[in-house]
């Protein structure tokens, strides 16, 4: 091996192979961006510069050679092999990536390397300056090489506690290039019948280069491994995403029809509850244009009966009052309900109306709670009217004997309001033997009016309006009157 044939054979393929392995290096840093193909690339870039100074043309005493032994630069060739021995630890701590995984021995490790690379260089300039080749092969020989051999181990028993198979390819490289370079070394030093003992440095080299390419063709198929992986995580994510998505799709879907359903259903039942509003409102007005006509015609009556009597005064006095009240029953038209305050208005304007038609003989008493406030009770309007009208009629007109009066109370039992509307006649059971068939008739229409304009008043507006009707007795137990008990309840 350390003739001078194998020399020149084992110098070729070292050229080749390491112009091809560079440039890989430097092609996947520039498609990658991976700093080990980088520190690699400029590895064998620096060998490969070193193998120049080490052409078999220059074994032979040509003039080349003879040329740069003799100049001030013949360092250079040790000194570019301090470079790439520099760039190697660079190449190993990105190869295994030693910067992630024991971060404070490479920070100490850089550093170390870095006073080497500047402690080398100084010598490698004052060698030059000073023209003492010499000087610098002992450096590099007797104090450069022992100490980066020193660096060299301490790293490889790091790297031995690193996990993964990729340090295999860095330790058994590294450990088969030193032996050689040791050899080379060796027999540089005490040549004897070598000839060339730089044939085992170049052998090293050779081996070296391609435990390291195995290692970046592993970790280049690992990359690919890795993005194959990523890729099929991708597409199965991709996938569970769109059957999440089409799952989300369905819900929304069923939501949204639930939704439009709901709507619609909500849409129905509010043009179905306007249209019931519309209907009551109608049939309110239909009741009370029922009632008001009763009450015209009994009006009408007790003019008619004025003037039979020829009684103009009272005929016009009685006229002007029927006027206001007609046009108080005209505005009811045009509302869907009254106050309890307009109502209780009417009623005084009615009654004071019929006391003219009975002389004045019916004592009127209003008895208003004033904690009860009267414009924040709505009812249908000319509701209290049929009550008082009964009172009257059929009940204080058939009396032949002793005080006629009528009692309007309105008190407050906590949230409730009641209306009480009183009149001591003859009581209903007399009133109905002496109407006979026609009166009673005529007296159930009136209430069977107010009961169904009541009923369709609470549905409209959610009240709970409601009377009763009491018979009143004397202490012997005779018909003393009746009492009309109406409640403004709220649901």
């Amino acid at each position: 091996m350390g003739d001078i044939a194998s020399y020149i054979f084992i110098w070729h393929f070292l050229i080749g192979a390491l112009s091809i392995l560079a440039l890989l290096g430097w092609l996947v840093y520039i498609q990658s961006g991976e700093k080990s193909f980088l520190y690699y690339g400029v590895y064998s870039t620096l060998v490969l510069g070193y193998l120049i100074f080490k052409t078999p043309d220059m074994l032979y005493e040509s003039e080349l050679q003879a040329a740069f032994y003799e100049s001030r630069y013949q360092p250079l060739s040790y000194f570019i092999q301090v470079l790439f021995y520099h760039f190697y630890f660079y190449f190993v701590i990105y190869f295994l990536e030693l910067h992630e995984r024991i971060p404070g021995f490479v920070n100490k490790l850089k550093k170390i390397i870095t006073i080497i690379l500047v402690i080398s260089f100084l010598f490698f300039l004052y060698s030059i300056i000073v023209f003492n080749p010499d000087l610098y092969f002992n450096f590099f020989t007797f104090g450069y090489m022992p100490v980066i051999l020193i660096v060299s181990v301490v790293t490889m028993v790091k790297i031995m506690q690193v996990k993964g198979e990729l340090k295999y390819y860095i330790l058994i490289g590294t450990s088969i290039y030193i032996v050689f370079a040791l050899i080379a070394m060796y027999y540089t030093i005490n040549p004897g019948n070598m000839q060339a003992p730089l044939a085992f440095f170049f052998v090293g080299l050779i081996i070296e280069n391609i435990a390291f390419s195995m290692g970046l063709s592993t970790k280049v198929r690992g990359w690919y491994n890795k993005m194959i992986f990523h890729f099929r995580e991708n597409v199965r994510m991709r996938r569970n995403q769109y059957e999440i998505l089409e799952k989300e799709l369905q819900i929304k879907e069923k939501e949204i029809i639930e939704m439009t359903r709901q709507a619609e259903k909500e849409k129905l039942e509010k043009v179905e509850s306007d249209y019931n509003n519309e209907i009551r409102r109608l049939q309110l007005d239909l009741l009370k244009n029922q009632m008001n006509p009763h009450f015209i015609f009994n009006a009408l009556t007790s003019v008619k009966v004025f003037l039979i009597d020829n009684d103009k005064k009272k005929a016009v006095f009685y006229l002007n009052k029927f006027s206001k009240l007609i046009r108080k029953m005209l505005d009811s038209y045009r509302v869907e309900s009254y106050t309890l305050e307009e109502e209780i208005d009417i009623l005084k304007l009615y009654l004071s109306i019929e006391n003219i038609r009975f002389n004045s003989e019916i004592d009127i008493v209003f008895s208003i709670d004033p904690e009860v406030d009267l414009k924040s009770i709505k009812i249908p309007p000319m509701l209290l009217q049929p009550f008082v009208e009964n009172a009257i009629w059929h009940g204080l007109m058939l009396k032949t004997d002793g005080v006629k009066e009528v009692i309007i109370q309105v008190s407050k039992e906590g949230k409730n309001c009641f209306m009480i509307i009183e009149d001591n006649g003859i009581g209903r059971a007399k009133s109905q033997e002496s109407q006979k068939n026609r009166a009673l008739k005529k007296n159930s229409y009136g209430l069977k009016l107010v009961q169904e304009r009541l009923d369709l008043f609470n549905k409209q507006n959610e009240f709970n309006y409601h009377y009763k009707v009491f018979d009143l007795t004397d202490a012997e137990n005779n018909p003393s009157g009746t009492r009309i008990l109406i409640s403004f309840e709220k649901k």
